[in-house]
């Protein structure tokens, strides 16, 4: 649907210069260029095909700029999210120690490593 909007602003603005804009730019250019030196090259559509290349090319760099920071950014932030793995635990219900008054750490943080692991608590070392 943008695509279509686009043409039909394209052909409003191109219907506006060969109705309105492109007789008077031959007419001043006529009285003004042509004529005092004798020139028989059509002057004003060289200056409209000049100008149509211009905004033509403009157009395709500023397109292939952001294409090319979208995929930059797009990179950059693949690369942020990307968090180092941590080793998993798997423990097995007979591994799990069953009495947690062993472990010196209070009830509302994990048990510590040692006592993950079934040795002898020292208490906070390990991660919390």
């Amino acid at each position: 649907m943008l695509s279509y909007l686009m043409c039909l602003g394209g052909g409003v603005f191109f219907g506006t210069y060969l109705l309105h804009m492109g007789p008077e730019v031959q007419t001043i250019l006529k009285e003004s260029l042509l004529d005092p030196y004798g020139i028989t090259y059509p002057v004003g559509e060289l200056m409209v095909g000049v100008g149509f290349f211009i905004v033509l090319f403009a157009e395709k760099i500023v397109l292939r700029w952001n294409k090319k920071r979208i995929h930059r950014k797009r990179k950059e932030s693949r690369h942020l999210t990307k968090l180092p793995k941590l080793p998993s635990v798997s423990l097995t219900v007979e591994q799990l120690p069953s009495d947690r008054s062993k472990c010196a750490r209070p009830l509302s943080e994990q048990m510590c490593d040692e006592c993950l692991q079934g040795k002898q608590c020292s208490g906070f070392s390990g991660k919390k």
